[in-house]
């Protein structure tokens, strides 16, 4: 009976209906108290209310009962990366590779570099993981592999990524994913770099812009005379697959009041339905989602532009590496990495926050964001 009330807690924290999934794991706790994972999903609902004492509780608990639970030791590593304690959330990261991202995880006949070995003279390779923000995040952290006087650095990119990383450093090695790797002394996937350089708050490098396109040809486009308005580029959804897209991303709509502002708006949307093109039509906002090729072209059309608005995707890391004043728009659960009451980010100096106070509820934050706006 215990697990049928553990699933009801997890189908309840998955409509975010998470006081009620609270009370399923009660029963289930109280049913069967020597089954840890029950503990690490009470944790999640805690967690997701911001009762963080009570959710690393429910995670230790967990861990005491079944220390080799790697959920837990995750789920703990997200909170603390959230209060800012990086120290112990870094490291706790690395239990990704035992978790959710098991399926990712490579092993080579080389040693994994996580900060420990001199990197002069030697050949060390990064690889992709997670999603393309993640990415964009922590490339910020080549500029200081490259201090440590390595012979070289090989980086592999996905595909969208491949033109733009190969435009940023000649001395980079760049591989697509279906290159076949050189030979190298250590290796590194891209999201254990701060751990690996004992990334702090006070430590973070966020020097911007770090991806430029200094070397890129202007476009016979971009001759033309540019319209007097405010250029703003807006993006209100993210990947689908995501797991937490049902709350970060918004539909077209929550963003339409923006649209009666005296500017031009232009959709940064790679992917567009009819019915959502025949609303930007309405509203005179500019598609651009047949240019959008991959973050190379991306990023030509961001710099064009005055202004970025953005949920949590991967176009708000796009716009804040490249030092481009944007405006991002937060779920009330949302990512570590922009914490908790914040209105700035520690990661992107140009990036400015707009939280939802209730979980769905965005019309709060459009409207902070048209103030904002109108004294522009």
């Amino acid at each position: 009976i215990a697990i049928f009330y553990n699933n009801a807690g997890l189908a309840e924290y998955k409509i975010n209906a998470f006081k009620e999934s609270i009370e399923s794991f009660n029963k289930a706790i109280k049913l069967s108290p020597t089954i840890g994972y029950f503990f690490s999903n009470r944790g999640l609902s805690y967690q997701a209310l911001k009762k963080f004492d009570f959710a690393i509780k429910d995670f230790d608990k967990c861990i005491s009962i079944t220390p080799d639970y790697p959920d837990a030791y995750w789920n703990k590593s997200l909170i603390n990366l959230f209060m800012g304690n990086y120290a112990d959330g870094w490291k706790l990261y690395e239990y990704r590779w035992q978790s959710f991202a098991k399926k990712w995880g490579r092993t080579y006949d080389k040693k994994l570099w996580l900060g420990n070995e001199s990197l002069k003279n030697k050949t060390i390779f990064i690889y992709p993981e997670q999603g393309h923000g993640d990415f964009i995040q922590c490339y910020r952290y080549i500029a200081l592999l490259k201090k440590m006087r390595p012979k070289k650095i090989i980086i592999e990119v996905t595909k969208p990524f491949y033109k733009l990383i190969s435009a940023q450093d000649e001395e980079l090695e760049v591989l697509n994913s279906n290159n076949q790797i050189p030979k190298f002394d250590f290796y590194c996937p891209i999201m254990s770099l701060p751990h690996a350089f004992k990334t702090e708050i006070s430590n973070i490098p966020n020097k911007c812009p770090y991806l430029f396109l200094n070397d890129i040809k202007k476009d016979k486009q971009e001759d033309k005379s540019k319209n007097s308005k405010l250029n703003i580029g807006i993006c209100w959804a993210g990947n689908p697959l995501h797991k937490n897209d049902h709350n970060r991303s918004m539909s077209i709509t929550d963003m339409s009041e923006l649209f009666s502002l005296p500017f031009q708006f232009h959709s940064l949307q790679k992917e567009v339905s009819q019915e959502n093109l025949a609303i930007l039509k309405k509203f005179n906002v500019i598609d651009h989602h047949h240019s959008l090729e991959d973050f190379f072209y991306t990023a030509k059309l961001i710099n064009k532009f005055d202004i970025i608005i953005s949920v949590d995707t991967v176009i708000s890391h796009l716009a804040g590496a490249l030092g481009k004043k944007t405006f991002l728009l937060l779920p009330d659960k949302s990512s570590f990495l922009w914490m908790g009451e914040r209105e700035d980010s520690a990661w992107y100096p140009t990036i400015k926050i707009f939280r939802q106070k209730t979980l769905g509820d965005w019309q709060k934050p459009i409207k902070k964001i048209i103030k904002e706006l109108e004294s522009c």
